[in-house]
């Protein structure tokens, strides 16, 4: 593995958990790139290669997310998920685990995140005409009957 992909993951890393904890603090609206940086520890020409501002940032985690539960989800195809709904529902609560710090703030809104919503229904097409929550998407698609 090259050096610099590393350097750009421990730098993310860095900056992801600045930011959790910043959330625990304040509304991301209230998060400015200096103290973030600043809780990070890494200068703000650092942030900046990566994200533009700390909407991005928050846009960055919510596309993770969610393209890893879009992943699980397309990965089983309905007749499976009817016959056996346990590995889709190991694999989504494995993605979840995966960005537990990031949850609650999720949970709250982070900032009342507009985009999650609507990512969340995307995720939520079925045969892409049907679009309903993602509660009542795993109710229809897990436990009809």
């Amino acid at each position: 593995m090259a050096k610099s992909d590393q350097r750009t993951r421990l730098t993310k890393m860095l900056i992801r958990k600045a930011f959790t904890e910043l959330l625990r603090e304040k509304p991301v609206q209230n998060i400015t790139v200096k103290e973030l940086c600043q809780t990070a520890g890494i200068n703000r020409g650092t942030f900046y290669l990566h994200y533009r501002d700390t909407q991005e940032l928050l846009d960055s985690i919510v596309q993770e997310l969610v393209g890893e539960l879009d992943a699980v989800i397309r990965k089983y195809p309905p007749q499976e998920l009817k016959d056996n709904p346990f590995p889709v529902i190991y694999e989504a609560f494995s993605a979840f685990a995966r960005h537990a710090d990031f949850l609650p703030f999720l949970q709250q809104g982070a900032g009342k995140h507009k985009g999650m919503e609507h990512q969340i229904d995307r995720l939520v097409l079925i045969d892409n005409t049907v679009r309903i929550s993602a509660p009542d998407y795993f109710q229809h698609v897990l436990f009809r009957r």
